[in-house]
C-alpha cells in the first residue's frame, strides 16, 4: 500500500482537487494522511483555555472538509489536526514517517518550503505531486 501526505488549509478548492486526484488514482491502494495545521491568535497565552477551542474548531472544520471527499473504497484516509504552521506540520511528518507521495495543492503551498531538500531526504519522500484543478504533475 502506498502512503501519501496532504497538508491542507481546508479550502473547498483543495477538497475538489484532492477528490479528483483520488479518483484518477483509484487503481492504486493508498493510505492518505490529511493534516490541518492550526494556530492560536497572536498574543494569546499558550494555555489550554486558548488551545482547546482552537483545536476543536480546527477538528470540526477538518471533519466538514473531509466529508466533501466522499467515500473511497480503496483509499484509507486518516485526518489529524496539528498545532503549528503548515511548514512545521510538513517537516514534522517527514521526520517521523516515510511517504511515497507528498500531495501539494499548488495554490496553497506553504511559503518558503525548500522542495529540493525535502525531495532529496533519503527514504522519507518518493514523489512530489503538484495538483492543480485539472492536472497532477509528478516529480520523482
Amino acid at each position: 500500500m502506498k502512503t501519501a501526505l496532504f497538508v491542507t488549509e481546508c479550502s473547498i478548492d483543495s477538497a475538489f482537487t484532492l477528490r479528483n486526484w483520488l479518483a484518477n488514482t483509484a487503481h492504486e491502494s493508498i493510505r492518505l494522511t490529511i493534516v490541518l495545521p492550526y494556530e492560536i491568535l497572536p498574543g494569546e497565552p499558550l494555555h489550554k483555555s486558548a488551545c482547546n477551542p482552537a483545536k476543536a474548531e480546527a477538528q470540526a472544520r477538518l471533519d466538514h472538509w473531509s466529508a466533501i471527499l466522499g467515500d473511497n473504497q480503496i483509499t484509507v484516509i486518516t485526518t489529524e489536526t496539528l498545532f503549528g504552521s503548515a511548514k512545521q506540520a510538513l517537516h514534522l511528518h517527514l521526520l517521523i514517517r516515510s511517504y511515497d507521495y507528498w500531495l501539494v495543492d499548488e495554490r496553497a503551498m506553504p511559503d518558503k518550503v525548500d522542495l529540493g531538500s525535502l525531495l532529496n531526504h533519503p527514504g522519507k519522500l518518493t514523489r512530489l505531486v503538484l495538483m492543480s484543478e485539472k492536472f497532477a504533475f509528478v516529480r520523482v
